[in-house]
């Protein structure tokens, strides 16, 4: 068997295969190296997706557990104050929602978007509706989108009542948030 010149002379010299050898083993733990890193950096971000999505998942188990429809059997009194309650709840969900936006457009894009801008865009109703209710007056023009209060005003005069507005506006919430968890509990 025919072995060039430049082998023999390596195979021949201990050193040489020492180093050869070490090499090869600094080779072979630089490679388990980054694959222990890579693996790490996966399930760290897995872990930071998961998260992020119970995050989403918070905000809307929030929103559903704030209810929409006041037990008739409390007092007007305790009925103001869950109203009040109420309000407070949503306008904190009404805040989170542009951090929610935020990590479902950076972190779950097209899964979660959507169904998230859905929430955000019912509960800026549902605020500005219940902001009608109170006041009992025209929408506010400040706070709240345009499109919002332009809308509102519209079904007003069309003959809505605050009433039918308020209870269309708390089945689509509902119905929104439901899809969010529908679609959050998928990619979980």
């Amino acid at each position: 068997m025919y072995i060039p010149d430049w082998l023999g002379k390596i195979l021949s010299d201990p050193v040489a295969i020492a180093t050869l050898v070490l090499a090869l083993v600094t080779a072979v733990l630089a490679l388990a190296a980054f694959w222990a890193i890579w693996q790490n950096y996966k399930f760290r971000e897995r872990d930071r997706k998961e998260r992020l999505l119970n995050e989403i998942i918070e905000w809307a188990d929030d929103i559903n557990n704030a209810s929409l429809t006041p037990d008739i059997s409390l007092e007007i009194k305790q009925l103001e104050a869950r109203e009040v309650n109420k309000i407070l709840r949503y306008a904190t969900s009404r805040s989170r929602a542009i951090s929610i936006k935020t990590i479902a457009s950076e972190n779950f894009k097209k899964e979660l978007l959507e169904n998230v801008d859905a929430v955000i865009n019912n509960i800026e109703r549902f605020m500005c509706i219940n902001q009608f209710k109170v006041q009992d007056t025209m929408p506010p023009k400040e706070g709240f989108p345009e499109t919002v209060i332009q809308d509102i005003e519209r079904e007003i005069t069309e003959g809505k009542t605050v009433t039918k507005l308020w209870d269309e506006c708390a089945t689509k919430l509902s119905d929104s948030v439901d899809n969010l968890l529908i679609g959050a509990n998928k990619i979980k």
